[in-house]
């Protein structure tokens, strides 16, 4: 099921997401998914390494996608959406102390306090448990990016722009995501109605013009 625009800032919207570091975690990865239409598991395996200041934002480097391409490089905007600035949230969050070579969801300690664990990573299962609690019961991994997919494709970004930045195989596998999101998008469904409506306004006039010109 893809997670749409309105979904993620209204998860946004939570402060409770935010004050709790598990619930937190969650809410950058899905966001960091969304925003560079990626896969869940490209981004889980992100390590502080693999992410560094550039201008605009934050550059992670992918190492493998499932298609094949070797270091993907992407950026997470330094861009504010329902006051939620993605880059920032992620450089605050990479300042907490884990070895570079370590991946950057980390495990919460519940003694003394909820708390990043600098020495145990987050278990996949962990973060499946949390998406599904920020994000909603029917949301994996696998949400975020479709939900990008779609957004982008109804508000008429190009197909090869979007098959570029989700790193996509051939067109007739982004097309398998974007098709749902293109044939029930409510603006899109009632441009097209109206398109017709337009066009008949239009031959009558035209009608109308050749028979004053008889």
């Amino acid at each position: 099921m893809p997670l749409r625009r309105d979904a993620l800032l209204q998860a946004v919207a939570g402060t409770h997401n935010r004050q709790d570091p598990g619930r937190r975690q969650a809410l950058l990865f899905g966001a960091m998914c969304y925003s560079t239409v990626s896969r869940g598991a490209e981004i889980f395996r992100l390590t502080r390494a693999d992410c560094a200041r550039a201008a605009g934002g934050v550059r992670v480097t992918i190492n493998w996608t499932k298609t094949g391409r070797p270091r993907t490089t992407k950026l997470v905007p330094d861009a504010a959406a329902g006051r939620y600035n993605i880059a920032a949230e992620l450089a605050f969050h990479l300042r907490h102390s884990f070895p570079d070579d370590q991946p950057i969801w980390r495990h919460v300690e519940a003694l003394p306090r909820p708390s990043l664990s600098q020495t145990r990573p987050m278990a996949p299962p962990v973060m499946y448990e949390l998406v599904r609690a920020v994000f909603g019961p029917p949301t994996t991994w696998h949400s975020f990016r479709k939900g990008a997919a779609s957004d982008a494709a109804v508000t008429g970004m190009p197909n090869e722009v979007v098959m570029a930045l989700g790193t996509w195989a051939n067109m007739d596998s982004l097309r398998a995501y974007i098709g749902e999101a293109v044939r029930t998008d409510p603006f899109l469904a009632r441009a097209r109605w109206e398109a017709v409506g337009a066009a008949e306004g239009s031959a009558a006039e035209n009608q109308g013009t050749v028979a004053i010109a008889q």
